[in-house]
């Protein structure tokens, strides 16, 4: 990547781009959650968790923000909230995951996740498949699923602002 560029990372966010073919990842928005040379592991931002709740987690149903995070693992849950004191672990400024959250700070709930082995993801950046951005909470506690994509584009300034309101069918235009 060149000077200047934001690198992968963990606390970065992967905007798909919508210069390539159409897959069912089109507008998707991931938190890096964890990166390395062996495999990336992300959640997806932009697709509300309509389906019931795994058994045996019922106490979280009272949260309003629901996220499917991918097709790995769909089972697994994962918190994404505000509180610093519930020893989470620290993903971008001011958003942590896991730990044991006050029910009182902003909480999302994010079912699945989505894994990317060795270089996978880079190859996908390298032919130009994800812009790659900084995570705000806003992003997940105050813009609607369906918004995200064109938000967080948009919010990358430059060329983006105008790529962010590209038709969702390119060739329809």
């Amino acid at each position: 990547m060149k000077k200047g560029t934001v690198e992968i990372k963990k606390g970065t966010i992967l905007l798909k781009s919508p210069e390539v073919s159409h897959t069912p990842f089109d507008r998707s928005v991931y938190l890096i959650c964890e990166h390395s040379t062996n495999a990336t592991i992300g959640l997806r931002l932009d697709t509300p968790f309509v389906d019931q709740l795994p058994m045996g987690v019922e106490e979280l149903d009272p949260i309003t923000v629901r996220r499917s995070g991918g097709q790995t693992q769909k089972k697994e849950i994962f918190l994404l909230h505000t509180d610093t004191t519930a020893k989470g672990v620290e993903i971008s400024h001011e958003l942590f995951l896991g730990g044991e959250p006050d029910i009182n700070k902003e909480i999302a709930l994010v079912v699945g996740y989505t894994l990317w082995g060795a270089g996978k993801l880079i190859d996908e950046f390298l032919q130009g498949e994800w812009y790659i951005g900084y995570m705000h909470k806003k992003y997940l506690f105050q813009t609607p699923p369906e918004q995200l994509w064109q938000k967080a584009v948009k919010d990358l300034g430059g060329r983006f602002t105008y790529v962010s309101h590209f038709p969702k069918e390119l060739h329809s235009n």
